[in-house]
């Protein structure tokens, strides 16, 4: 089955801006912006896939984007005073340096070796803001205790999407699809690509 290129472009670009809107309105709604944009963030790979863009650009955008927000979340890190701030900057700019990499190699392996830990701690303060009990886990020693439950989790994300690269799209959306530059899956792609990429 073809799919529309030309709707999942606009979806596409609607998607990217109202990515890039919901940064500041962190400082609105902590918990509208990060919702949001996780959702986001989970299913724009598909709209870049049915609008029959290339992985690697895909990969391009959607690391420039996640950064964008990382920033925005730092920014509130300091600004609000959440606790362990210098364990907050050191993980910023751990997973900072993976997308560095990624972005002068072009090997998604670097993101497994850099988690995303930052982001993933930062919903976990976002919990604990709604569970006071949770609270001293957001400091020195005791963050050691959530960081280990994280840190498994994280690699096995990153080793699911970005070396196995396991297609998921069936899970979600009931059909398979595929990535136009996925050469062990082109026979897969719609008969109709052609056409569309020729538009």
């Amino acid at each position: 089955m073809a799919f529309n290129k030309s709707l999942y472009q606009k979806i596409v670009w609607a998607n990217v801006i109202f990515r890039l809107t919901l940064g500041p309105t962190i400082f609105i709604s902590v918990w509208v912006a990060s919702l949001l944009t996780f959702l986001l963030d989970w299913v724009d790979g598909e709209f870049f896939k049915r609008a029959y863009y290339p992985r690697s650009q895909y990969n391009f955008y959607d690391k420039l984007l996640d950064y964008y927000w990382y920033i925005f979340i730092l920014i509130y890190i300091f600004l609000y005073q959440v606790p362990s701030r210098n364990i907050f900057l050191f993980l910023f700019l751990f997973r900072s340096l993976g997308q560095i990499l990624l972005s002068l190699t072009k090997k998604e392996l670097y993101l497994f070796f850099f988690p995303n830990l930052f982001e993933i701690l930062f919903f976990f303060y976002l919990f604990t803001t709604l569970i006071p009990k949770w609270q001293p886990l957001m400091f020195f020693p005791k963050i050691i205790y959530p960081l280990g439950v994280i840190l498994p989790g994280a690699l096995i994300r990153e080793y699911i999407l970005h070396i196995k690269k396991m297609n998921l799209s069936g899970l979600f959306t009931g059909k398979t699809t595929y990535w136009v530059d996925d050469k062990k899956t082109r026979q897969y792609l719609a008969p109709g690509y052609k056409q569309h990429k020729e538009k």
